[in-house]
């Protein structure tokens, strides 16, 4: 059995949007782009939900993830007008 540490949980949600994150933006069809981003869109409103809930000033982080649910969008739409 794994020994669950007090800000591990934090840890992975701050890699896996990162990583969806980045995993949608190097789509490049609209096909499995939606799915993708979605997925990455998901992870990163749970992480700011997360984030609110602690109260935490990880203002910096926050910037980041609302910096990436704006660049998503714009990724989609690209990918949009292109097909």
């Amino acid at each position: 059995m794994s020994t669950f540490l007090p800000g591990e949980g934090a840890t992975l949600m701050l890699r896996e949007w990162k990583r969806l994150y980045r995993e949608a933006l190097r789509q490049r069809t609209s096909e499995k782009a939606a799915e993708v981003c979605e997925r990455a869109r998901r992870a990163i409103n749970d992480r700011l939900i997360e984030l609110a809930a602690e109260g935490s000033a990880a203002e910096k982080e926050r910037e980041q993830l609302l910096e990436a649910l704006r660049n998503l969008l714009i990724h989609e739409t690209k990918l949009r007008r292109s097909s």
